[in-house]
């Protein structure tokens, strides 16, 4: 699905979503290696400077390793079947 994903578009879609759902799509999408999708994305964020988040919000972040360049904290395994 990565490869039919224009990131222009992505961000200006991201323009209109939480912060908090933009960061961890920027996260997912870093995580499968499509740097061109998700390196606007980062660009967005940065511009936003948002609050630390929780990948998964219904998780502690206690332990959790935090992600700078997402601003979430890693609180869960993400798991793909690729």
């Amino acid at each position: 699905m990565v490869e039919v994903i224009d990131p222009e578009k992505l961000v200006t879609v991201a323009e209109l979503s939480p912060i908090t759902w933009v960061q961890r799509l920027g996260y997912l999408l870093e995580s499968v290696g499509s740097e061109e999708i998700w390196q606007p994305l980062s660009e967005y964020i940065n511009a936003k400077k948002p609050v630390r988040s929780p990948l998964l919000p219904s998780v502690t972040i206690k332990g959790a390793v935090f992600s700078k360049h997402w601003q979430i904290y890693i609180n869960t395994k993400v798991e793909s079947e690729i």
